[in-house]
């Protein structure tokens, strides 16, 4: 079992208080199995010790997880990044 830290660098025209959150979904080699999602945060580890956010309210949303080869299968894992504003519009990539 590993340790591994994804960070999106995550902007918004009325700025970093208008994100209202961010999340990243692992997905196997066909781009359709879900294998793991976390949230990601802009908190500077205040609010989520442990999640490896080095400066709060940069725009660089950020966590840390475990992989474990039960969730993770062997080959190529795809990440989608989801952002979701204070209105409730949402952005995936």
């Amino acid at each position: 079992v590993k340790t591994y830290s994804v960070s999106f660098k995550v902007t918004h025209p009325a700025g970093v208080d208008a994100v209202d959150s961010v999340s990243v979904t692992f997905v196997g080699s066909d781009q359709s199995t879900e294998l793991l999602t976390i949230g990601l945060y802009d908190d500077g580890s205040i609010d989520h010790p442990g999640d490896d956010d080095v400066i709060a309210k940069d725009g660089i949303f950020t966590n840390t997880f475990l992989s474990d080869s039960t969730a993770f299968p062997v080959g190529d894992v795809f990440i989608k990044a989801t952002a979701i504003d204070e209105n409730q519009q949402q952005l995936q990539t």
